[in-house]
């Protein structure tokens, strides 16, 4: 059984949470510098069993596509 992570991408830091294995809970799990995120997310899914990724939308407040998306 594999858990979900999420990422909230951003141009200067990545947040990231994490299900519980039976994917009931959410949690923060770290906050990172983008340009750590490739080398960080190899070594959690190397050691963390990982069955799906899911990658925010970066939106603003008002519901507008924000700078980090991409065009």
């Amino acid at each position: 059984m594999g858990r979900i992570l999420s990422i909230d991408y951003g141009k200067k830091r990545t947040g990231l949470a994490v299900t519980d294995p039976l994917k009931i809970i959410a949690n923060g799990l770290v906050t990172i510098p983008t340009s750590e995120l490739d080398n960080y997310l190899k070594q959690y899914i190397a050691r963390e069993q990982v069955e799906q990724i899911v990658i925010g939308r970066p939106t603003r407040l008002n519901g507008q596509p924000s700078e980090n998306l991409a065009r």
